[in-house]
């Protein structure tokens, strides 16, 4: 079995980290004016971006020949050796 490892989607993981970034200073501001449904809210948004950067890291590792279904035709793979 081999590993092949596919460039993921750059763009929205950086995407994904703004809106973090955004979420978090909205967490601090609800936090300092004790609006406690606002910062659940934004709680939930928060785990929701971090999982979709997780996931898209995640699946650019695959361990089957082959190609994702979120690269492109163009992208080359690189492959690393199989510990055994």
């Amino acid at each position: 079995m081999r590993i092949v490892k596919y460039r993921p989607k750059y763009w929205l993981i950086i995407l994904c980290a703004l809106g973090e970034l955004l979420n978090g200073i909205e967490i601090g501001k609800s936090i300092s004016t004790h609006n406690w449904a606002a910062m659940s809210v934004c709680l939930i948004f928060a785990f929701d971006i971090a999982m979709i950067i997780v996931n898209s890291i995640a699946s650019s590792y695959v361990t089957i020949v082959g190609q994702p279904a979120d690269v492109g035709p163009d992208m080359k793979a690189t492959t690393f050796s199989e510990e055994s």
